[in-house]
């Protein structure tokens, strides 16, 4: 069932048109997919003039231009790497591109088990939603083909402190064992792990980043156990954050970087960027797919990233952030219901948490959640919600919004959650 009672026909930069003639902001971005908004001109066009030449071509059977461009501006992002050079392979889905990475992983180190983290989402297929934190509904009753995955239930993320000051940091060594302490708790050691699959910046879990610190701890973890770690980028990455993948949080490399959502400008494109050496190692024909990297796509993912670059459409992240932590200053802090409203944003990944106080109904922050949706669409806008009981509301717009659609979809969120308190 939807999440939005309404139906719509257009858009036109991040503002939808529905079926019964209302005109809403949307703060959702396609669940991040639509960076550029919708309709963007450069966009649209790179995808009228890729139809009228070449609209399907299976790459592993038929090489063209376009896979090849957008796979090595992937594999460009992350040179200089004590791997070597990067190399790219193209998918549909964020899910596909997951359940490659881990098909990777399992190939190179010929072991079974995964790490992941509390809260984090990677898709709904067998292999991801394995990954993906909340059984339910994600992988209710799909247990009979699942890989062992053991979820951490402690990962540490930035709490947020005043500019000007540091998010307290911890040593990355003593944190590598406590981490390794939980696994081998878990039933598995750390000989068996394949992969450490993370999001540097929580999507649907509430938009939390790793410190560090954590983030240090884990590649140190990675590397003394021979384990890969793979960085789920798909929500964050290509310029969401103000950066075009927010991996290097410590100066620290993944091993395979997984990309999707924005990379294709609204057209089903995701990708794994890992060393070639690695990728070449692998059984011909392993890696692939009958439509992944279509050349429709590849059109729209290059139009998007060349606009993001020439128009400097990055530098909007920070004031998309600052526009949102302006509008709600008065309510961080405040208590509504049994909740206290907490802000989180990187970038133009916006969070408005309901944190639940000791003694509140378990699911409250939810409720909160849900009737601040409703109120938000009331006034004119649309967003998501997030967190690991869905107690947070959640907003990724475009970078290509304008300040009178961004105020009006702030103000519409502020508005209905005003109305919550009492």
């Amino acid at each position: 069932m939807p999440l939005h009672a309404v139906r719509i026909r257009s858009g036109m930069s991040s503002t939808v048109e529905t079926e019964d003639g209302r005109s809403l902001v949307d703060m959702t971005g396609g669940l991040g997919t639509l960076i550029l908004g919708y309709a963007h001109p450069r966009v649209t066009e790179a995808i009228r003039s890729q139809a009228g030449t070449l609209v399907h071509a299976s790459y592993p059977t038929m090489p063209f231009a376009g896979y090849e461009a957008i796979a090595s501006w992937l594999a460009e992002r992350f040179t200089g790497s004590a791997a070597g050079p990067f190399a790219s392979a193209l998918f549909n889905s964020g899910a596909e591109a997951v359940e490659n990475a881990m098909k990777i992983a399992g190939w190179v180190t010929g072991r079974p088990s995964f790490i992941t983290l509390r809260a984090g989402f990677h898709g709904r297929s067998v292999g991801a939603s394995a990954l993906t934190y909340r059984a339910v509904p994600y992988r209710a009753g799909l247990s009979f083909a699942m890989p062992r995955v053991v979820h951490l239930a402690n990962p540490e993320f930035e709490q947020g402190v005043p500019p000007g000051q540091n998010e307290p940091q911890k040593d990355p060594a003593i944190l590598a064992d406590a981490i390794l302490s939980e696994i081998e708790g878990a039933g598995v050691t750390a000989s068996a792990i394949a992969a450490i699959v993370v999001e540097p910046i929580q999507g649907e879990g509430g938009i939390r980043k790793l410190t560090a610190s954590y983030w240090s701890a884990l590649r140190l973890l990675a590397r003394r156990s021979g384990a890969l770690l793979i960085s789920d980028e798909i929500q964050s990455g290509c310029g969401r954050t103000g950066t075009w993948f927010p991996s290097w949080i410590a100066g620290e490399e993944p091993d395979i970087v997984v990309s999707g959502k924005a990379l294709g400008g609204g057209l089903p494109l995701s990708a794994i960027s890992a060393p070639e050496a690695m990728l070449r190692g692998l059984m011909r024909g392993a890696l692939g797919g009958t439509m992944g990297g279509n050349p429709l796509a590849c059109a729209a993912g290059l139009a998007t990233v060349a606009e993001i670059k020439e128009a400097d459409l990055m530098a909007n992240a920070g004031r998309i952030e600052a526009r949102f932590r302006a509008a709600f200053a008065t309510l961080a802090g405040q208590r509504v219901g049994d909740s206290d409203i907490r802000l989180r944003a990187h970038g133009a990944m916006l969070a408005i948490e309901f944190s639940e106080r000791p003694g509140a109904s378990p699911g409250s922050a939810g409720a909160l959640v849900q009737s601040a949706l409703r109120g938000t669409l009331q006034r004119g806008a649309l967003a998501l919600r997030g967190g690991e009981s869905g107690g947070t509301l959640r907003m990724l717009p475009a970078l290509t919004i304008t300040e009178d659609e961004l105020d009006r979809g702030l103000l519409a969120a502020r508005a209905a959650i005003a109305d919550l308190a009492p």
